[in-house]
């Protein structure tokens, strides 16, 4: 590469080792002066219910929206036309006192030789708002399925960019990672650890 050709490159080189640096350093500095209040911390499981639900499933996991998907509404009209039926639904809750905007939620999941992907885009996350998605496959061999990947991206209100993501692995653990966006381009890792499997969870009373 002559030196023309590299003096037309550094400005770029510069801008991005800039960038790269100036991230590592917002990142540290944040450890120790934490934005928490304003954060948004998510929960989730995977519950058997009923559809359409008993009075005690907001009642007991939390009031919200069910979003269903192409899959999803076949499901719905299947009950519709045959009675109540027994789901696998993904359960997302956010516990804190913060709203999330601009979120997108990906879904993948898969029973026998079939498999689902849904994405969903929300402009407005109230927090006091449960997450409900259909997790079961129309006309899979059975309501339970394994989750492949679930992918959360959102903004707090003092816009900060987060991704929550669970993706299953070719062993059959689970990766979980929580990442934050730095200057619109950066994704730094905060959490990340691997376990044996995705949970499926019975709510205690």
């Amino acid at each position: 590469m002559s030196l023309n050709e590299i003096l037309v490159f550094l400005p770029l080189i510069t801008a991005i080792v800039t960038a790269f640096l100036t991230t590592i350093f917002t990142s540290v500095r944040e450890k120790k002066s934490l934005n928490v209040s304003n954060r948004i911390f998510l929960e989730y499981g995977e519950y058997d219910l009923h559809f359409p639900f008993d009075k005690e499933v907001p009642k007991n996991l939390g009031k919200g929206v069910i979003y269903w998907g192409e899959n999803g509404m076949k499901l719905k009209k299947f009950t519709e036309e045959n009675g109540k039926t027994i789901y696998s639904f993904l359960v997302l809750n956010n516990p804190t006192i913060n709203n999330a905007i601009n979120v997108n939620i990906t879904t993948e999941y898969s029973c026998e030789n079939e498999s689902v992907k849904e994405v969903f885009s929300l402009p407005y996350w109230k927090n006091d708002d449960v997450i409900y998605l259909a997790h079961s496959i129309h006309e899979a061999g059975s309501h339970l399925s394994r989750s492949e990947k679930i992918d959360i991206r959102y903004t707090t209100e003092s816009f900060e960019q987060f991704r929550f993501s669970i993706i299953r692995n070719l062993d059959g653990t689970y990766r979980k990672k929580l990442q934050k966006k730095y200057f619109n381009f950066f994704w730094v890792t905060k959490l990340n650890y691997t376990y044996s499997g995705l949970i499926h969870t019975e709510k205690v009373l």
